[in-house]
């Protein structure tokens, strides 16, 4: 069972640098370092998270149906595909509601994840 614990942390070091990729997207102000920080960071972040959640769902038989499996899975998509929006659209769509979709949804996620409702 000591292996768990070494998912656990890739998962908790995939989540990292997800939330790293989606939040520097927010705060750089050049085109381009909004792109590295999407598609270097946000995106392999986002593919390594989902994939060892599943993995971690897989080990503990818990139900991949359930409302905070779902719910979480919908944010972080929610979350991915407003940074990508950002990174890859023109300086314009950079906003306030832009911004804080990024931080509700992220915040949607971990709360999700932790409190485990349903």
């Amino acid at each position: 069972m000591e292996y768990v614990l070494y998912i656990r942390l890739l998962k908790l070091l995939a989540v990292a640098v997800y939330v790293t990729g989606a939040l520097g997207v927010t705060i750089a102000s050049e085109k381009k370092t909004q792109r590295r920080f999407a598609f270097a960071l946000a995106g392999p972040g986002f593919g390594l998270t989902w994939l060892v959640g599943f993995f971690l769902i897989a080990l503990r038989h818990e139900r991949v149906m359930a409302t905070w499996v779902m719910g979480s899975m919908a944010a972080s998509l929610v979350t991915i595909n407003v940074v990508i929006y950002l990174a890859a659209g023109s300086e314009d769509r950079r906003g306030a509601l832009s911004i804080g979709l990024i931080a509700v949804t992220l915040l949607s996620t971990f709360a999700l994840m932790v409190f485990r409702p349903g």
